[in-house]
């Protein structure tokens, strides 16, 4: 079938209003691949940020049907100019069907260029909607991530989830005045994680450092606050302020009287060695014994050397076992007296051994052999027999405080 021939203004018209379209039809398509690389680059950031980043899509663009006929139609008209002998004159011909023609005729060109228009603008407007919020959020993501790596180590779970929460908020916010605002508050809630958790392991530190200067030491005092600073370094409670004075008296408490069970071990050691053993009761010299009653073999079966610790200093004196306190014959006050001078003897060869031995001591209050009446105790009962020599193991680190 031969192209109809028609008058040149008509198609001439038609001519420009379809390549209008085709050119309209082409920004459309193009503005739609924009949208699709948008979104590609949406599911990237989602990828890359989690689930946290806004989800966002383009949607399906249709292209109205008549608009995509009309442009296969354009791609294969043919214009060329023949002889019209009638008119005498060259017209343009259309190459083309009938039906496609017909198609071209039946549209109303200029109405529908208008709509046309009309999807390119808002799909224009889309796209540039699009970019926009992608790069909005692009640029908040990353001010996160960078905020979240600010984060200190020493931040609490608790913290560091909280934190977490208000930037992924802060990512989902619709408007951009509450993104900042929430951006703005999410610095200074950091910088505030960051200071308590600093302050935190700081506390921690500290408990532990103190807990270490509990080592070696014992006792119900050193126990129940070896006890509470554990629970301060799990972070189960929080750090009392005058809980370094506390420290310091306990450890100082415990000192002396490590110092002191020391101290007495050492001298009671040595008169040991000078053949004083224990008697019944008292096995054993420590800090806690108020007090212990030593007989050396060469003494009247009645006579005794107590050793008592009160307020850090050591006691000691000769007693007499009797049943009879009033018992003040001549030949009795010579005995006291003599037991007296022997026990000052053995007690300073003593101390002077003790003092190699790196314990020191120095006489606070002293009284002469007879200055006094010998202090008389009631008869002991179940005496046990003299003890071989007891061997003491003292340890280096007893042995470092004795010289303290």
């Amino acid at each position: 079938m031969s192209a109809p021939v028609v008058s040149y203004g008509v198609w001439q018209n038609a001519l420009l209003a379809a390549s209008r379209f085709d050119a309209l039809v082409k920004r459309v398509h193009a503005l739609c691949a924009e949208l699709s690389e948008v979104a590609e680059l949406w599911q990237k950031a989602r990828d890359q940020y989690g689930e946290e980043y806004p989800a966002w899509s383009y949607g399906d663009t249709e292209v109205p049907a008549f608009v995509r006929k009309l442009a296969t139609i354009m791609a294969k008209m043919q214009i060329y100019r023949a002889y019209d002998p009638a008119k005498g004159r060259y017209e343009d011909v259309i190459d083309a069907t009938s039906a496609e023609v017909e198609f071209i005729a039946s549209r109303n060109i200029h109405n529908d260029a208008g709509k046309l228009e009309a999807v390119v603008r808002k799909l224009a407007k889309r796209v540039a909607k699009a970019k926009g919020e992608y790069a909005r959020q692009e640029t908040l993501a990353k001010e996160n991530s960078r905020l979240l790596e600010t984060l200190a180590a020493e931040v609490s779970p608790q913290d560091r989830t909280a934190i977490e929460q208000q930037a992924q908020e802060a990512v989902r916010a619709p408007q951009a005045s509450r993104r900042q605002a929430l951006l703005m508050q999410l610095r200074l809630d950091i910088q505030r994680a960051n200071k308590a958790g600093r302050a935190r392991q700081r506390k921690i530190q500290q408990a532990e450092q103190w807990r270490e200067r509990l080592l070696g030491f014992a006792g119900p005092e050193v126990e129940q606050l070896d006890v509470a600073l554990r629970r301060i370094a799990d972070g189960d409670e929080p750090l009392p302020p005058d809980m370094a004075q506390k420290v310091e008296g306990v450890v100082a408490r415990a000192t002396e009287a490590s110092n002191r069970a020391y101290a007495l071990g050492v001298i009671t050691d040595e008169l040991e060695n000078l053949g004083y053993v224990a008697e019944v009761g008292f096995e054993t010299a420590s800090a806690q014994a108020p007090e212990m009653l030593l007989h050396k073999p060469d003494m009247e079966d009645d006579y005794h050397v107590s050793l008592r610790v009160e307020t850090g200093a050591l006691h000691n004196r000769v007693v007499r076992e009797t049943s009879d306190a009033s018992d003040r014959s001549a030949e009795r006050e010579r005995t006291d007296e003599q037991m007296e001078r022997t026990w000052c003897q053995d007690f300073a060869t003593a101390l002077a051994a003790a003092e190699r031995r790196g314990v020191r001591g120095r006489a606070v209050e002293r009284l002469e052999p007879g200055a006094v009446p010998v202090q008389t105790i009631a008869p002991l009962k179940g005496k046990s027999k003299p003890k071989s020599k007891r061997k003491r193991r003292r340890t280096d680190q007893l042995k470092s405080r004795a010289g303290r």
